[in-house]
């Protein structure tokens, strides 16, 4: 499963739509041009949250409970700009 070490809901923030894709302006150290990247495989790699468990549910643990963050983020900052804290 990929997963993405900077969120796709944060990286929409700095990047546009093109092409029925979310892309992102990236400059690579060391590199004097700027690379247009897919945000959906930008910074991803392969099961790299996974938790090392015998526990049948558990290697996804982490990454259910960020999806959950995730799906709610704009919520979570509307909150926050509107009434300084988190609803319920």
């Amino acid at each position: 499963m990929k997963q993405h070490k900077i969120p796709r809901v944060y990286l929409r923030q700095f990047g546009y739509h093109y092409n029925n894709q979310w892309k992102i302006s990236v400059l690579q150290q060391c590199e004097t041009f700027v690379r247009q990247k897919s945000i959906e495989s930008f910074l991803a790699e392969t099961n790299i949250f996974d938790v090392e468990s015998n526990v049948h549910d558990t290697p996804r643990l982490f990454e259910e409970f960020n999806c959950d963050i995730e799906n709610n983020y704009n919520n979570i900052i509307s909150d926050l700009d509107t009434q300084g804290k988190l609803s319920k």
